[in-house]
């Protein structure tokens, strides 16, 4: 089986969905015992108290899943698990009832506006991880794990960690199994053009470092030789990934810490891409930076 940790970060948007399925498992029997309570005469308060304690119950049952399990009805159903973020396994029935009060707590009384600037943690964390103020408070980790449970094959492998691209050069990465040979590059081979083609119409040859984003700002000393911007008004981060041809051949993506995501498709299979570490892209692979679509050609 394979390490569940090795799996990247969940999306905040499926982590999101995978709330409100929870919210849903445990809120529809609340509200069927308020409505028997009501209908049963007992009156408003008393029905709104006695849903109110299966609100709560629902809650801690599915806290002490989460910890127990790593899932819950909500996580287990897209393919999340929140686990310790050492590799040591499920988080146990105390630090998952921990982190479900902090939730709570900033939560419910600011009516749910407190859990943006739980989101808002999870895009800031300095690792890379997603890891929201919660987590780091109790050691989880939220991973998506549809690769490790079967649901989505993996990409080709990525070359090492891009530290600075402007200091050091990458060696190509194999293809992947299932990649068609002639379109990975072959090593020693002629270098390669990569053309890119967005949804929006705009089409180039990667270059050099080229940065995508709403307002895209290179680190000290890069030398970016295109910024991508069209069609990146709505991104949540000013800098949302960058491309670049390594080693004269291999075409590299990497999420710059966005607050989108950043997805590989290649053929049926979609992967999200973990922040800060580069992937190699193959001829016609697509690449969605949140709303965006970028569509990759190799040419002669």
């Amino acid at each position: 089986m394979r390490d569940l940790t090795r799996c990247p970060p969940a999306g905040l948007e499926r982590r999101f969905h995978a709330a409100l399925l929870d919210l849903v498992a445990v809120g529809l029997p609340a509200a069927a015992v308020a409505y028997a309570g009501w209908s049963a005469g007992l009156g408003l308060p008393v029905g709104l108290g006695l849903a109110a304690a299966v609100l709560v119950a629902g809650a801690v049952l599915v806290a002490v899943a989460l910890g127990l399990t790593g899932a819950s009805p909500g996580r287990a159903a897209l393919g999340i698990r929140v686990l310790r973020a050492d590799g040591a396994g499920p988080l146990g029935a105390r630090d998952a009832l921990l982190r479900a009060a902090l939730v709570a707590g900033v939560g419910v009384p600011t009516l749910g506006t407190g859990l943006a600037v739980l989101a808002w943690t999870a895009l800031l964390d300095p690792a890379g991880r997603r890891r929201g103020w919660h987590d780091r408070r109790v050691g989880s980790a939220v991973l998506d794990v549809r690769t490790a449970t079967g649901g989505e094959p993996e990409p080709a492998p990525a070359p090492p960690e891009l530290l600075n691209l402007t200091t050091q050069q990458l060696l190509p990465a194999p293809a992947a199994p299932d990649a068609d040979a002639s379109e990975a590059p072959a090593p020693g081979g002629p270098a390669a053009r990569w053309r890119v083609r967005f949804d929006t119409g705009e089409t180039f040859l990667v270059e050099g470092l080229t940065l995508l984003g709403r307002a895209p700002e290179p680190a000290r000393g890069e030398p970016v030789q295109r910024r991508v911007t069209r069609g990146f008004d709505g991104v949540a981060t000013g800098t949302h990934a960058q491309l670049q041809v390594v080693a004269g051949r291999t075409l590299v993506v990497m999420d710059r810490g966005s607050g989108d995501g950043t997805v590989l498709v290649r053929g049926r299979a979609r992967r999200e891409l973990v922040p800060g570490r580069a992937t190699t892209l193959l001829a016609h692979d697509r690449v969605c930076f949140g709303e965006r679509v970028m569509e990759v050609t190799r040419e002669a």
